[in-house]
């Protein structure tokens, strides 16, 4: 898979140029790229990952196409869950957008965040979001935590939940730190209770 990634220039987002949104030939290529992931490894879900790509339009085609970095996303989301349902329907799209983290993190002081969340309660409802809680790698969630959230991404998106404490300086033992404190329904609000470790 990594060959067939790497094949289309769209690989390591640390080495290799990043997609532009605004691009529809990028596109094409993470279309082509989706593709051959769900057809040739038997895969029936796909999780998209930017959390560790700047939080901005830094690409020229999507700078002179978009305002706003969530309607960037918007647009690709889009088009691969649409062509994920043609070629093998039923498939998942999970994504992990930038503020991926809840209540507790520094970066909902910037109104851009809460821009690109509102960008996302436009985007199709089968999307599931991926998120770590009310921190990146916080132990304990709390009711409230799932309700902050489920505002910023609409009442009807499903959710799945990702446990990041291996990456908070547990890595040596991330499954010690695992949300052992998490509400009694917590699984219903997540899309059946996925989670991610």
């Amino acid at each position: 898979l990594r060959d067939c990634v790497a094949s289309r220039g769209l690989g390591d987002v640390y080495k290799r140029q990043r997609l532009d949104c605004g691009s529809q030939e990028d596109i094409d290529k993470l279309l082509k790229t989706v593709e051959d992931i769900l057809e040739y490894s038997g895969a029936n879900d796909i999780s998209l990952l930017v959390d560790d790509i700047p939080d901005e339009l830094v690409m020229p085609h999507e700078m002179s196409k978009f305002k706003r970095l969530g309607q960037a996303h918007g647009l690709v989301l889009e088009q691969v869950y649409s062509h994920m349902q043609k070629v093998r329907p039923c498939s998942k799209l999970l994504f992990c957008p930038p503020y991926y983290q809840g209540r507790l993190h520094k970066h909902w002081k910037k109104p851009e965040a809460y821009e690109y969340m509102k960008d996302s309660q436009s985007w199709d409802k089968n999307i599931i979001m991926i998120w770590t809680g009310p921190h990146t790698g916080h132990p304990v969630m709390v009711p409230k935590d799932i309700k902050h959230y489920r505002q910023l991404v609409g009442p009807d998106r499903p959710l799945v939940y990702w446990d990041n404490t291996g990456w908070e300086g547990w890595a040596s033992h991330p499954l010690i730190y695992f949300h052992y404190e998490v509400p009694k329904d917590f699984a219903s609000d997540c899309d059946e209770g996925v989670v991610f470790i």
